[in-house]
């Protein structure tokens, strides 16, 4: 994928315009620059519930932070700079609720993970396999597109690829197919105000808001509002997806599938990474869902597991195969007989990265290692 430069001015203009368009009464106010430091990227929008109206924060191609507040706004303006395609446009959802655990049996399930903020590598696999077309529009039909936990940190585009989950989520549903965006630790993470491996982009922002970093993933704004219905683990058909995995303390719990994702939106934003003896503690911690890689390698914490500790895990949750991120290999690929699909690759950050962008494709029972091509490999 070429980078290309684009007159963003003008799509600033369109985006300043649409906001108070969407206006609703006289209350509403135009946009006002708040003084900052430079933050380096074009960003946002960040859109903040507060009372009857609606905050949004924007940041321009000078390093300008724009802030509008409006009583009613439908539609958004998402810019990434220097990329194709360089910008598309959202709706908000008026109906955020909490999802499913269980999902029937899907004809094709496309499975990416650990993308952190790197739109690059996720619109290439998206538009490479047909998920979307070249305008980032939902293509996939009745396809389920499964995101396996950390879209966010350490990239310098989190928030657009957020907003682009956020979009084919409303399209998916409409056409009769689903995104299933599953929480890994670090969305967790940023939800709770750790943003230990954030862009430093995003602490000088909250700083020159004058807000707590958590605040950009909290009730009040929509992001937040929306990630906090998220689950962190769910079946469709035999498939089990989870961000790190299940390590025989928690299943030795005795939890469904639906309590630990109740457990978790439960405690969602409070630190509980710790070896208090707690069932959320058990959920959040390093033997939990969201950090166990003991179903990939050995841990300084603890060993690999056993088949036979795969077997009990799968035998209770009654899946054939459990799909895991977090901990990175060098392919997409199986272990314990192919009960366990690892996912977790280095993905190419621009088009000079070495790397090669890959993603899990189940069709039926055969799985396959897809690129951003869209050229598929059976998995064996």
């Amino acid at each position: 994928m070429k980078t290309i430069t684009k007159n963003t001015n003008i799509l600033f203009l369109l985006f300043i315009i649409l906001i108070i368009s969407s206006c609703n009464n006289d209350k509403d106010m135009g946009p006002r620059i708040i003084p900052k430091d430079d933050i380096d990227y074009i960003d946002g929008p960040y859109v903040f519930h507060e009372d009857e109206n609606v905050r949004i924060i924007t940041i321009n191609q000078h390093d300008e932070i724009f802030e509008t507040i409006v009583n009613n706004v439908d539609s958004l303006l998402v810019q990434v700079p220097n990329q194709i395609p360089d910008h598309f446009y959202v709706k908000l959802n008026p109906n955020i609720h909490s999802l499913p655990t269980f999902y029937e049996e899907a004809d094709k399930i496309f499975a990416v993970s650990d993308i952190e903020g790197n739109y690059y590598s996720f619109v290439n696999l998206l538009i490479g396999n047909k998920i979307t077309d070249e305008n980032l529009n939902w293509i996939y039909e009745t396809g389920h597109l499964v995101l396996n936990g950390d879209f966010v940190d350490r990239g310098a585009y989190v928030t657009q690829v957020l907003w682009l989950i956020y979009k084919l989520e409303q399209e998916a549903t409409a056409a009769g197919g689903h995104v299933h965006f599953i929480l890994g630790n670090h969305e967790v993470m940023n939800m709770k105000g750790n943003w230990k491996y954030v862009d430093d982009k995003y602490v000088r922002l909250a700083r020159d808001l004058g807000i707590l970093q958590k605040d950009f993933y909290n009730v009040n704004n929509e992001l937040g509002r929306w990630m906090y219905s998220k689950n962190i683990i769910e079946k469709i058909g035999d498939n089990l997806f989870v961000h790190a995995g299940i390590s025989p303390i928690v299943l030795n719990q005795e939890l469904s599938l639906a309590d630990i994702n109740q457990v978790a939106r439960t405690n969602f934003g409070a630190d509980l990474e710790n070896d208090t003896l707690t069932v959320p503690n058990f959920i959040f911690g390093r033997f939990g869902p969201l950090w166990y890689r003991g179903l990939v390698k050995d841990y300084k914490y603890y060993p690999k597991a056993t088949i036979n500790e795969v077997n009990n895990l799968l035998e209770y949750y009654e899946s054939e195969r459990v799909v895991v991120g977090h901990t990175i290999v060098d392919e997409i690929s199986t272990d314990y007989n192919g009960k366990v699909v690892r996912t977790d690759l280095i993905h190419p950050v621009d088009i000079n990265s070495p790397e090669v962008s890959k993603a899990l494709l189940i069709e039926g029972e055969t799985l396959y290692k897809v690129d951003d091509t869209g050229k598929k490999t059976e998995v064996k």
